[in-house]
Order: C-alpha cells, then structure tokens, then sequence
C-alpha cells in the first residue's frame, strides 16, 4: 500500500537597508576569511569591547564554524561565523558555500533559529556585485530544497549601503519574477519562498 507525507518550506526572505548589527533576528551568519573584514569585523569589534571576542586570539578555520551568544551588544541574538578561505581566495563557489552553510550550519544548533540575517558576500574583493549575489542565494535555495529546515521561518540580507541595497532589492525582484516557488507579499517588500514535496513509499 502506497503511503504520501508532505513536506512543507515556507520560507519568508527581505532585502533590507540597516546596520547588520541592528537586524531583528535570532542568528546572524557572517564569513570569517580568516580575519575580520567589513561587516564582520564590525560586528566582532563590538563584541570585543562587550569581551566576548579578542580579534588578536578568535580563528576559525575554512569549513567550520563558531556560533557565539551575544548577550544583547547587538540586536541578534547570536552570531555564527562561517570559516572560509583568505578573501584574495574566495571565489564563487566560496560564497555559493557560504549560501548553503547559511541554511545547513543554523539547522541543529541549539538555540532560537526562526529569523536568520546576514549580508552579501565577496564584494570588495574583485568578486561582481550581481554574481556574488546570486551565487549566495543560489546556494541558499538548493540547502532548502535539499535538507527542507523544519524550523528556519525568515532570511534577511542587510545591506548598509543605499545605493547597492536598492541595486540587489531590484537584483532579487528580477531574479523570482515568475518563480512559482516565491511569491510578493501582500504588504510589500518581502517575498515567500514556498516548497511542498510528495515523497511517495510503499508498504
């Protein structure tokens, strides 16, 4: 006899304009190449005048990670630094990595994991704006699809700077236009990225 569960992602996603360090959120995903660079390092040198991280002392080695709790010095409640190559190293497939990680790395920690936040990676570093982009949400996406988080409800990139923010805003309305998967919210703004799965089995 055939028997059918259903699988359900439903996944809200935003483009915002803010502070990563202001983000509402349960875990903000950040790289870590090893040594603090631009929206990291603004991060980690909060939580060093909080003493929670020594810039002089913290690694974290390409493939792992090390989420630290960050007992209110910024709005997340914890921050997970993902290891990655040097930034004169990193190439698409690194932040394609850093997408899937993103989703694979929050699912089994053991703390409040709905509302993820992170920022667009490898700008700065020879890598197009655009290409990185999609290279990140592509990795982010086949990680829902593959592993479907029962738990992860929301993803928002923050991006500080106007001008590049409304440039992915446009960027990510374009790249889901006709997507049967996402659809625009209501209110505007956000998006809805929807997966249901029929796995069939016998007994």
């Amino acid at each position: 006899m055939a028997q059918e569960s259903t699988t359900r992602v439903s996944v809200e996603f935003a483009v915002l304009n803010g502070n990563v360090a202001d983000a509402d959120s349960d875990i903000l995903v950040l790289k870590y190449a090893q040594a603090f660079h631009g929206a990291d390092q603004h991060v980690a040198s909060i939580l060093n005048k909080d003493g929670q991280v020594n810039p002089e002392e913290f690694r974290v080695l390409s493939g792992e990670s090390v989420l630290l709790e960050t007992r209110g010095a910024i709005s997340p409640s914890h921050v997970l630094f993902l290891g990655v190559p040097e930034l004169a190293r990193l190439r698409y497939g690194h932040i394609y990595s850093i997408g899937q990680r993103t989703v694979t790395s929050t699912m089994n920690l053991e703390c409040q994991r709905e509302r993820i936040s992170t920022t667009i990676h490898g700008v700065g570093v020879g890598l197009n704006e655009a290409a990185a982009f999609l290279a990140q949400l592509a990795g982010i996406l086949e990680a829902l699809r593959t592993h479907r988080p029962s738990t992860l409800r929301s993803i928002a990139f923050v991006e500080r700077d106007g001008d590049r923010f409304a440039r992915l805003r446009l960027l990510f309305e374009e790249r889901f236009r006709g997507d049967p998967h996402m659809r625009r919210s209501r209110t505007g703004g956000v998006y809805m990225f929807e997966l249901s799965n029929s796995m069939g089995g016998t007994s």
